[in-house]
């Protein structure tokens, strides 16, 4: 069970770790054009999914 646990973590970390580095070119991104509305709802959409999966996981 421990080794499922811990390929699970892995998983949930790479995942997260993706997720991440798409968070990274958004935001450079909308600090090239701080008015891209488009930009911004994905980014806060993004975080959200992020923040409710942290939250599921703990």
């Amino acid at each position: 069970i421990s080794e499922a646990y811990a390929r699970r973590d892995e998983t949930i970390n790479y995942c997260l770790k993706i997720m991440d580095e798409e968070l990274d070119k958004k935001n450079k991104k909308l600090q090239e054009d701080p008015d891209d509305f488009d930009v911004k709802n994905s980014i806060f959409t993004q975080e959200s999914i992020v923040s409710m999966n942290s939250f599921l996981i703990t």
